[in-house]
């Protein structure tokens, strides 16, 4: 596994254990941070910049209790890193669970992430929250 891949590797094992302050600190300063496209998931939407991306810890935080998050597949090129796994959580507001399957691509720049965009399926995931 290549640098990059350990260092996204590293981030998933952060987020597991809930230290989204480590993520946080390799966050770029001028990230641009994508999540879903879907209105439906309280996370949704576009962040630029480590504030921002802390707000969307927050957001995930405040509607979901993660239950398991498995990453599977790390494939790196360059500078990128594309990963794919499977995530399970409880939608706060419902108390309705949901297990689903994403892929996550990567820009690493300097030992920091400069890109993420998460694909998901939001059908499984939304379902969830209403």
């Amino acid at each position: 596994m290549n640098e990059n891949a350990k260092l996204i590797q590293s981030l998933y094992e952060a987020f597991a254990r809930g230290d989204i302050g480590f993520i946080l600190n390799r966050v770029a300063n001028d990230t641009d941070w994508n999540a879903s496209d879907s209105t439906e998931m309280p996370y949704h939407g576009h962040y630029s910049g480590r504030a921002e991306v802390s707000k969307f810890f927050e957001q995930i935080a405040a509607a979901v209790r993660v239950k398991s998050f498995e990453p599977d597949v790390y494939v790196t090129q360059g500078d990128e890193v594309m990963t794919t796994g499977r995530w399970s959580g409880v939608a706060l507001k419902t108390g309705k669970s949901f297990t689903t399957a994403w892929a996550m691509r990567f820009v690493v720049k300097d030992g920091k992430i400069a890109y993420c965009r998460t694909y998901e399926d939001t059908a499984v995931t939304a379902a969830a929250f209403r």
